[in-house]
C-alpha cells in the first residue's frame, strides 16, 4: 500500500507514526518493509502502530510518496481511519504535525477471491546450504487456456518465503521466463526486488495452454534455518499492478521446499562482541566508531585463527577501522569498529573472496547510525 506525504518540513531526525485501523492484523503481517522515492527506510511495528525514522530531507509542502509492503490485507472490511503523527525528536511533548485519514482501500480488493490458479510441477534450487550465494531457482509452470489473457502491461511476481526477510534486500537477481523448452525468447524484462517479492514486467503476451519455465539467478540462501513449510508462489497482476488477476497454491505445487541447511564443508563465520556474544545489529553515533565487533569462527575470539586470506568488500557508506577488513591467515579475530557519515540506518552485507569457499558467507549486519548532537568546539 501506498501513502501520498505532504512534508511538514522532514529532516534526517523526523519521525513518522501511523496508526493502522483496528482491523488490519495485529503486528501487520511477518514481513514489513517501508520505501521511500530514494529506496528502502527504516520502520518497524508494534501491534498496529508503525513508527517509520530515516525518511529523507522534504521541504515543507514538498510530496512524496511512502510504500509499505508485506501488510496482511483485512478480510473483515469496515471504512475507517489512520492516524499519524511526525515528530522531530520522539518527544511525544512536542510534535510536528498531526492528522487521520480515511482508508481508501477498495473493499472489493479486500473481499475474499478464488483467483485462477497456476500449477507448479517442477521445482529445482542448485543449493540448499545456509548462506550460499549465486543460486539459481527453476520453477516450471502452466498457464491453463480459461485464464484472461495476460501479457505486456502486467507483471509476474515470485514471492519469496518469510526465511529471507533479512537477505533478499541484498539480491540483484536476473530473470528469464521462456516457454518449455525454447530459451530463444526471454518474456520478461527488468527483474527487481520488492520486500518479499521479485517484480518482472511481461515484453510480449503469453500463449495460453502453454508450460513456462522461470529462472532466477542471483538469489543468496537464506541465513538461518527455519521451517521448510511455506513455498516460492507465483503471482500474476493486471496493468495497475494493484489486483492479482492468477496466483499459485501450495496444494497445486508438485515440489518440496529445500531443507536448509550448513555446508559441512565451510567453517561458518559470525559476528560478535567481545564477551562472545554473535550479534547480527550494531549502533552507533555519527562519525563516532560502534563499540568493537570481531568476525570470528567461534565464539571463544581469543583462542580462534583464521586458516585463509579473506578480504571483505568496503562500502562506500560506511565508515570502518580498520578501514580495510582482511582477514588474514594465522592471524587471531581483532576488533572492528563501524560508523557512517549521518544518522540512518545500514543494511550491510559483506562479500568475500581470496579463501577459496573455506569460510561461509557472512550474515546480514544491520548499522543503525544516531544523530551526533555534539558541536565541536575550539579553545583559545
Amino acid at each position: 500500500m501506498s501513502f501520498n506525504v505532504i512534508s511538514p518540513g522532514i529532516t534526517t531526525d523526523s519521525f513518522l507514526y501511523l496508526i493502522f485501523p483496528s482491523y488490519y492484523s495485529n503486528g501487520l503481517g511477518p514481513d514489513i518493509k517501508c520505501y521511500s522515492p530514494s529506496g528502502e527506510i527504516y520502520c518497524y511495528v508494534v501491534d498496529r502502530l508503525m513508527t517509520l525514522q530515516y525518511l529523507g530531507t522534504y521541504t515543507t509542502g514538498t510530496s512524496f510518496t511512502i510504500t509499505v509492503v508485506g501488510v496482511i490485507m483485512a478480510i473483515n472490511y469496515n471504512s475507517g481511519t489512520f492516524s499519524f503523527v511526525f515528530d522531530t525528536d520522539n518527544d511525544p511533548t512536542l510534535i510536528q504535525a498531526a492528522g487521520t485519514f480515511a482508508d481508501s482501500i477498495s473493499s472489493t480488493v479486500l473481499t475474499i477471491q478464488n483467483f485462477p490458479t497456476i500449477d507448479i510441477f517442477a521445482f529445482s534450487q542448485s543449493s540448499s546450504y545456509l548462506r550460499d550465494d549465486t543460486i539459481t531457482i527453476t520453477l516450471t509452470f502452466y498457464l491453463d487456456t480459461s485464464l484472461n489473457a495476460i501479457g505486456l502491461g502486467q507483471s509476474l511476481f515470485m514471492v519469496f518465503p518469510a526465511t529471507y526477510t533479512d537477505i533478499l534486500r541484498f539480491v540483484t537477481p536476473t530473470c528469464n521466463l521462456n516457454i518449455f523448452g525454447n530459451t530463444l525468447k526471454n518474456y520478461v524484462s527488468t527483474c527487481t526486488v520488492t520486500g518479499m517479492r521479485i517484480k518482472m514486467p511481461f515484453l510480449d503476451n503469453l500463449v495460453l495452454g502453454s508450460t513456462y519455465t522461470l529462472t532466477v539467478s542471483g538469489v543468496i540462501n537464506p541465513t538461518t534455518s527455519s521451517s521448510n513449510i511455506y513455498r516460492y508462489s507465483l503471482e500474476i497482476t493486471d496493468t495497475t499492478g494493484t489486483s492479482i488477476i492468477a496466483k499459485s497454491y501450495s496444494i497445486n505445487c508438485n515440489y518440496v521446499m529445500p531443507t536448509f541447511t550448513v555446508n559441512p564443508v565451510t567453517v561458518i563465520l559470525n559476528y560478535y562482541l567481545a564477551s562472545g556474544t554473535p550479534i547480527t545489529s550494531l549502533s552507533s553515533v555519527s562519525n563516532i566508531q560502534s563499540t568493537s565487533i570481531y568476525i570470528s569462527s567461534s565464539p571463544n575470539i581469543s583462542s580462534a585463527i583464521y586458516a585463509r586470506n579473506t578480504y571483505l568488500s568496503p562500502l562506500t557508506n560506511l565508515l570502518s577501522n580498520p578501514s580495510n577488513i582482511n582477514l588474514l591467515a594465522g592471524s587471531n579475530p581483532f576488533p572492528i569498529r563501524l560508523t557512517a557519515l549521518t544518522s540512518g540506518v545500514i543494511f550491510l552485507y559483506f562479500k568475500k573472496t581470496g579463501d577459496g569457499q573455506y569460510y561461509s558467507n557472512l550474515p546480514p549486519l544491520v548499522l543503525t547510525t544516531s544523530k551526533n548532537y555534539f558541536t565541536a568546539v575550539s579553545f583559545i
